[in-house]
């Protein structure tokens, strides 16, 4: 492990001057001040000081300024990039970011952050084509690519100019060949249709069909129902149109690296399909692989014709290479639901269609603006606002159960 560098910063004289020796995307860089012992030098010490604190790397001769990051090369800023973007999003997006950065690596990171132009960015967006991402997707990955440039020109490491280049490249449309080939559109995901979620739910795991009775009751995401707890819940909430009403608060959401809260009104139906998973503590998530498990294996020897004697020895591992996590993903309840269909020849649908199909029930039996809060696809610019779409979502909720 390297030893952390000391804070604040030491500074070291050389020739009558004092410089600084800093460490930026991995390189490592000295900065002089100015004379030995001058004012000019202390001032200008205490400004890059003050930058580091703050979080900037910038300044016109500082930390990572562009008299300081001339030479910096294109994987070196995206280094860098990458380390910002993990504190900064969450693993969706990080991810998505670390994809979208990996052919510019790849390609052009030993050139100079200078010289990476709207050509190379075709260039890189040509390999999201090649890699069969679909056209909205090469559009995100290609923005990612900007936002990399911009947040460093915001800092001051590559020009303003530069960054602002990148934009001149236009979108990705329906009918544009990349590399002789027209990347492809997905079709939009399609709600599930009733029939065949009716007979899907009994050949699942008692808890996962609970978690799909519950999105059917309030439209939550997959990721929402997966993060439940005890303690994210407020309960009793209010009483709505005579009925009484939980509230789910998520702190962790899809949208909440951009500062929207994600509030969820559950009405009886849903309290009474989550009155058995409250029973442990607060931080606890409801819904557990693990004691799936433990509540199928249990079935299997009650149903199990002859008896398994005492005496008999367990082959189970003690150490099991794989074991249940203590909370579903939106992966692996994906996946339990896809091997329940496979299983009884259903055709395959995703717990995201759920959704589809809540929201757009909404929409038919209310309006458009119940479905929209419903879905919590408001952008509350003030609480009062935000405050007013949960009311009214959780008057649909209660109707609903």
């Amino acid at each position: 492990m390297p030893r952390p560098a000391p804070w604040p910063p030491k500074t070291y004289p050389r020739n009558g001057k004092e410089f600084i020796r800093l460490r930026a995307g991995g390189v490592i860089r000295d900065i002089t001040l100015g004379p030995c012992g001058s004012p000019e030098a202390r001032a200008e010490y205490l400004r890059i000081v003050a930058e580091m604190e703050a979080g900037a790397t910038g300044g016109a001769g500082g930390v990572g300024g562009l008299a300081g990051t001339s030479g910096w090369s294109v994987a070196e800023l995206c280094s860098q990039h990458l380390q910002w973007a993990q504190e900064r999003y969450d693993a969706r997006q990080y991810g998505r970011i670390k994809t979208a950065l990996g052919p510019v690596v790849e390609l052009y990171g030993h050139t100079r952050v200078t010289e990476f132009g709207p050509v190379a960015l075709k260039t890189v967006r040509a390999r999201y084509v090649a890699a069969g991402y679909c056209r909205r997707l090469c559009n995100q990955m290609t923005d990612c690519v900007r936002l990399a440039w911009r947040h460093a020109a915001g800092a001051e490491l590559v020009p303003a100019a530069v960054a602002d280049a990148l934009y001149v490249v236009a979108a990705l449309h329906k009918r544009d060949k990349v590399g002789g080939r027209v990347p492809p559109d997905h079709p939009p995901v399609p709600p599930v249709a009733e029939d065949i979620l009716d007979k899907t739910v009994p050949h699942l795991l008692p808890v996962v069909a609970d978690m799909v009775r519950l999105q059917r009751l309030t439209g939550m995401r997959p990721g929402e129902v997966c993060a439940l707890r005890p303690g994210d819940l407020e309960r009793p909430w209010r009483v709505v149109e005579g009925v009484p009403m939980w509230l789910y608060k998520l702190d962790e959401h899809k949208t909440d690296w951009r500062g929207h809260a994600r509030w969820v009104p559950l009405g009886p139906q849903a309290q009474a399909l989550l009155a058995p998973y409250l029973a442990r503590s607060l931080d606890a998530y409801c819904f557990s692989p693990a004691e799936a498990r433990a509540a199928w294996e249990a079935a299997k020897r009650r149903a199990r014709r002859s008896k398994v004697p005492p005496s008999q020895v367990c082959r189970a591992k003690e150490r099991p290479r794989k074991q249940p996590g203590l909370r579903y993903t939106t992966q692996s309840y994906g996946k339990a639901i896809a091997r329940a269909c496979q299983a009884h020849g259903i055709p395959h649908w995703a717990p995201n269609q759920i959704r589809h199909q809540v929201l757009e029930q909404v929409e038919t039996e209310h309006s458009q603006e119940d479905a929209r809060c419903v879905g919590g696809h408001t952008t509350p610019t003030t609480t009062a606002v935000y405050t007013r779409g949960v009311l009214r979502a959780a008057r649909v909720l209660a109707t609903r159960g």
